[in-house]
């Protein structure tokens, strides 16, 4: 079973103290915000779900689907933690960059956008990425095996957590064009042998 947590209110809460970061052993001290040229600075946050599609840049892979495909790999069995019933939202990587492009000129100031074009289980894409390379029924391993070979955070609060939110990039016009992480994994993500694979 995964591990529970149980939070209970407190009237106050400790003050906590941070060390001040250094490099180069001077202190780095935070910087005020400050207006850019002309008096105006334009902030917006784009938060993306669980990535997925064919990396342009130099770093190619993201994080969830890429482990799991290693360790299909490596093993010839896809495995998802527990159950596999945690859910992510997901999004394809174009889709992200034609958002990203559309918050630099429409987006207004101070503006926040979760970004996702669906949603999956764990569960679902280990099925899907078995039936891409060819192997068996992807099976579950317990959250302490799945610790042993990923290491706690990725295992629990990676592959084991729910993550779902949904998006108001539509109201920049955006509109998700690429299929959904299921079907990316079936049919796009994998190259003429699964010795190959490239996965974001």
């Amino acid at each position: 079973m995964l591990p529970r947590t149980r939070c209970s209110p407190r009237k106050s809460s400790p003050r906590v103290e941070l060390a001040p970061r250094r490099r180069e052993g001077r202190p780095c001290r935070p910087r005020p915000f400050r207006p850019g040229r002309g008096g105006q600075r334009r902030a917006v946050v784009l938060c993306n779900s669980l990535v997925y599609g064919h990396g342009r840049g130099m770093a190619h892979d993201s994080v969830q689907i890429p482990a799991l495909a290693r360790q299909a790999r490596a093993s010839g069995v896809v495995r998802y933690v527990e159950a596999g019933r945690n859910i992510w939202s997901t999004v394809h990587i174009d889709d992200i960059a034609d958002l990203y492009l559309r918050a630099l000129t429409d987006a207004s100031a101070g503006s926040f956008y979760f970004v996702e074009n669906g949603e999956a289980s764990f569960a679902d894409i280990s099925a899907s990425l078995a039936s891409a390379l060819g192997l068996g029924p992807a099976e579950s391993w317990d959250a302490d095996t799945a610790v042993a070979y990923w290491g706690h955070e990725l295992a629990l609060y990676v592959l084991a957590s729910n993550s779902r939110v949904r998006s108001r990039g539509a109201r920049l016009g955006w509109r998700p064009a690429h299929p959904s992480v299921l079907d990316w994994i079936e049919r796009d993500c994998l190259c003429q042998s699964h010795r190959t694979v490239e996965i974001i």
